[in-house]
């Protein structure tokens, strides 16, 4: 059986969009969507803040070339702006996906 996260944790086997994309884009829509009910919204940013990929993989970048490890750099900034700049309101949800993203950027700076 495969691993959900088997996709996911080989970023220099696949391209990025193969699922970092597809996954990472899902999540920020759901916590950036109005509409969207407070747990839930709640559950995909802790969902994204869970992915261990984006703590993991700035590690073993070094080995990799440039322009893959600026591609890798890039997308893990855009995911986590979407999510800590979110609409103007704010409301107890939108202040708690901020605080998860900055604090997943904070753990990443510090791998």
């Amino acid at each position: 059986m495969v691993s959900p996260h088997s996709t996911i944790q080989r970023p220099d086997h696949r391209s990025l969009d193969v699922a970092w994309d597809t996954i990472t884009s899902h999540l920020t829509f759901v916590l950036r969507h109005p509409a969207a009910q407070q747990p839930i919204r709640l559950q995909a940013a802790r969902a994204l803040d869970g992915i261990q990929v984006f703590i993991i993989i700035p590690r073993h970048l070094t080995a990799s070339t440039s322009d893959f490890q600026a591609a890798v750099q890039r997308h893990v900034l855009n995911v986590f702006a979407k999510q800590i700049m979110l609409s103007d309101t704010a409301s107890g949800t939108n202040m708690v996906c901020r605080r998860l993203g900055l604090e997943t950027l904070h753990r990443i700076l510090q791998a």
